[in-house]
C-alpha cells in the first residue's frame, strides 16, 4: 500500500511530539524537585511569618536588586506553574510596600505568563491548534478584522 503523507510531514510530527515531551518533562521535573526538597512549605503565610527576619535581611543586603530577584522568582513561579503565586503577591507587599510591591508582583506575572505562553506554543502549540479546529482560525480571523477592541 502506498503511503500518503507528503515527504518531511512525518518527520515534523515526530519534531513536535518530541518538543512537547520536552515540554512536558521539564515542567514535571521541576514540580518533583519543588515538592521533593520540600520548598513548597515557604510558599505560605505561615512560612512568611517564619522566615520574616531572615527575608528583610536579605532584602537589605541586596539593595535595589532585591526587586529585580523578586521579579526573577515571581516570573520563575508563574512560568513554571509552581502553587503559591497568592503567597508571593503577598509576599511582594510585605518586602517592598504597597507600591513597589505591586509593581514587582505585576512585572514578574507578566513575565511568568509570557515565558509560560512561549513555552506552551512552542511545545504544544501545532497539535493544541489542530485539536481546536476551526475556532482557532475564526478567532484569528476575527482579531485581525477588529484587533482594535
Amino acid at each position: 500500500m502506498l503511503e500518503t503523507t507528503p515527504p518531511g510531514t512525518r518527520n515534523r510530527h515526530v519534531s513536535r511530539l518530541i518538543r512537547g515531551a520536552l515540554v512536558a518533562a521539564v515542567f514535571a521535573t521541576v514540580l518533583a524537585l519543588f515538592f521533593g526538597f520540600g520548598l513548597h512549605q515557604y510558599l505560605s503565610v505561615q512560612g512568611l511569618a517564619e522566615n520574616r527576619a531572615w527575608l528583610l535581611q536579605q532584602i537589605s543586603l541586596l539593595g535595589p536588586a532585591a526587586g529585580a530577584v523578586f521579579v526573577a522568582f515571581y516570573a520563575s513561579a508563574v512560568g513554571l506553574s509552581l502553587p503559591g503565586a497568592a503567597v508571593m503577591t503577598i509576599t511582594g507587599g510585605f518586602l517592598f510596600g504597597p507600591l513597589l510591591g505591586t509593581v514587582y508582583t505585576v512585572v514578574g506575572a507578566t513575565l511568568g505568563a509570557i515565558a509560560l505562553f512561549i513555552l506552551v506554543r512552542v511545545g504544544f502549540g501545532n497539535a493544541l491548534v489542530s485539536r481546536a479546529g476551526g475556532k482557532v482560525e475564526r478567532l484569528r480571523s476575527g482579531f485581525s478584522e477588529n484587533a482594535f477592541s
